[in-house]
């Protein structure tokens, strides 16, 4: 009787850590995945969109729930842009040549533009 009360507290500890975390997928007519949708505890941490053609188009990252990040990128998987957000303003925005180096880089402060 004492091994079935381990064994059952142990299972009712491990089960929920496999709800923890989920993917959800979409797909194009063609089968190739359209979006991941990743999710823990509840919450989405991460929107990863493709083209129809398999190539990442951006990346959406939240933090506790909100949009933190976004990242969008040219047709041969490099970083295009980068954007940081906080309270659903934009606080830095990065654009990149596809070389990788920085073309670009704008700071923002109570959703205005600063030099």
């Amino acid at each position: 009787m004492k091994i079935n009360t381990v064994f059952f507290g142990f299972t009712l500890f491990a089960l929920p850590l496999y709800g923890l975390a989920e993917e959800f997928l979409t797909y194009y007519p063609n089968g190739k995945i359209e979006q991941i949708k990743e999710y823990s505890d509840g919450k989405q941490y991460k929107k990863t969109q493709y083209g129809q053609n398999g190539n990442i188009q951006s990346v959406l990252e939240y933090l506790n729930g909100l949009q933190s990040k976004l990242t969008i990128f040219y047709p041969s998987g490099k970083p295009k842009g980068i954007a940081i957000v906080a309270d659903g303003e934009i606080l830095k925005s990065t654009v990149f040549y596809e070389t990788g180096s920085i073309k670009k880089v704008v700071e923002f402060e109570n959703g205005k533009k600063q030099k």
